[in-house]
């Protein structure tokens, strides 16, 4: 397991953002029996070619998975990345050296209100069930973007 976690972090804190991550070549033509639907694609698609950080969905219709990303959570999350890197660096170095690994540095809990002194809450509310589901999928849709 521990091999596996330094993988990840050792790919993804050089991974060159916006290049996309796939797991298999994007398929543009529906399975037999299915429906023909728009995949993500970011030479013919305006909005998919603004997207920073995709990481797109194997499974036809592929699509990206982290549409909604911006400048700010992609700074956040390989800024995260790399410090998980390092960390792993420590824990396997230690090990090596016949030391206590030391894996709960790795998982240790943080509190993000501790760690940041500046942020933002956003409370929404609606009058029922039904406006608040007609908002979320508004706010939640690409075109936004």
């Amino acid at each position: 397991v521990g091999g596996c976690l330094k993988c990840f972090f050792e790919v993804f804190g050089e991974w060159e953002w916006p290049r996309p991550v796939l797991l298999k070549k994007i398929r543009e033509e529906p399975p037999e029996g299915w429906a023909k639907m728009q995949v993500w694609n970011p030479g013919g698609n305006r909005w998919d070619g603004r997207h920073l950080m995709p990481i797109v969905t194997p499974c036809y219709p592929s699509m990206n998975s982290s549409y909604n990303v911006g400048k700010g959570q992609l700074r956040r999350m390989e800024f995260e990345i790399k410090r998980g890197r390092e960390v792993l660096e420590k824990i396997f170095s230690r090990g090596k050296k016949g030391e206590d690994a030391g894996w709960e540095e790795f998982f240790r809990e943080t509190n993000f209100f501790n760690r940041f002194s500046n942020f933002l809450e956003v409370r929404c509310c609606a009058r029922n069930g039904s406006d608040f589901r007609r908002w979320h999928r508004w706010v939640e849709s690409p075109s936004l973007i």
